[in-house]
């Protein structure tokens, strides 16, 4: 959602205030817990599910992406990240679609420790190329 922000208009600062993003094992589209037994407890009703998917308010913003999930999580996972992904791209923007393999939901975020991990060398491109 970050990336989705209008800096300029909302914040009055530069458009291009957030050159990158790492959604990492990120859901992108809330409509699946709205009948799911979490719907009640994080207040999901339509109107919040639209407003906080990103998903649905995709559109051009230069902000380079670097999707990315264990390769090991759930098909959703997966699906979502994918869709996120070629969304992105097809309304102008550039993405990058990054299985780590062996890693799950829960794990990917500990290759970090790891300087030498795919993760870690593909976030320090990223960084690399929008600085």
């Amino acid at each position: 959602m970050l990336a989705l922000t209008d800096w300029q208009g909302e914040y009055g600062l530069p458009a291009d205030t957030l050159k990158a993003g790492l959604p990492l094992s990120g859901l992108f589209d809330l409509d699946i817990f709205r009948y799911s037994w979490l719907a009640p407890k994080l207040l999901l009703d339509a109107e919040t599910v639209h407003r906080e998917s990103p998903l649905r308010h995709v559109r051009a913003t230069g902000v380079e992406m670097l999707v990315s999930l264990g390769a090991s999580e759930s098909r959703e996972f997966h699906r979502q990240s994918r869709t996120f992904a070629e969304a992105w791209q097809e309304a102008g923007n550039t993405a990058h679609f990054l299985p780590i393999p062996g890693e799950t939901h829960l794990t990917v975020y500990a290759t970090f420790a790891d300087p030498a991990s795919v993760l870690t060398e593909k976030v320090v491109e990223l960084i690399r190329r929008c600085t």
